[in-house]
C-alpha cells in the first residue's frame, strides 16, 4: 500500500513539474518493489525530465528487462536515443512501441521527425500522416509533413498542408 502511495505522489509531482520530488518518490517505489516495470518507467520519466539521459535510459532498460514489450519503456528509451542523436536506436525503440500499439500518434510523430532528420522524407510523410490521422490538430506534425512533402518535390501537397497549418 505504501508503494502505491509513493507512486501516486510521484505521478502527482510529475504532473506539477516537480521532477526532483517525483524522482525521490519513484526511487522509493523501485527500492520497495524492484521487479515492478512501471516503477522503473516512472523513475525514467522523472530522470528524463531532469535532463538525466543516462539515468533515464538505465531505468527504461531495467523496465524492459522485467517486461520486454513494455511500450512506455520502449518509448522512453526512444526519446533518450533521439535526444542523444542516436537515430538508429531511437527508430528501433519506436518500432517496438508500434508492435504493441500501432496507432500511437506520438510514436508515429517521433518516427516522422527521425526519418525527416535522416533525409528519408518518404518514410517521414507516411509516419506523419499516420500521426495526423489520430491527432489532426498536431500543428508540429502538419508543419513537418509539409516540409517533407516539399523536400520530395510535392509542391501541391505541401501547399495543401500549409493551408491547413495556417
Amino acid at each position: 500500500e505504501a508503494v502505491f502511495h509513493h507512486n501516486n505522489l510521484g505521478v502527482a509531482h510529475l504532473e506539477r513539474h516537480h521532477y526532483q520530488d517525483a524522482e525521490n518518490e519513484f526511487e522509493k517505489v523501485v527500492a520497495a518493489v524492484p521487479a515492478w516495470a512501471e516503477g522503473h518507467v516512472n523513475l525514467g520519466v522523472a530522470r528524463l525530465s531532469l535532463h538525466d539521459s543516462a539515468g533515464a535510459l538505465q531505468e527504461f532498460q531495467r523496465a524492459l528487462e522485467i517486461s520486454p514489450r513494455h511500450p512506455y519503456a520502449h518509448y522512453g528509451a526512444g526519446l533518450v536515443y533521439k535526444q542523444d542523436g542516436n537515430s538508429s536506436q531511437a527508430l528501433e525503440q519506436f518500432k517496438q512501441v508500434l508492435e504493441v500499439d500501432p496507432g500511437d500518434p506520438d510514436t508515429q510523430y517521433n518516427l516522422g521527425l527521425l526519418y525527416a532528420r535522416d533525409g528519408n522524407d518518404a518514410e517521414a510523410v507516411a509516419a506523419l500522416r499516420k500521426a495526423l490521422e489520430v491527432q489532426p490538430t498536431n500543428i508540429s506534425a502538419r508543419f513537418r509533413l509539409a516540409s517533407s512533402l516539399l523536400s520530395l518535390g510535392q509542391k501541391e501537397e505541401e501547399e495543401k498542408e500549409m493551408a491547413r497549418f495556417m
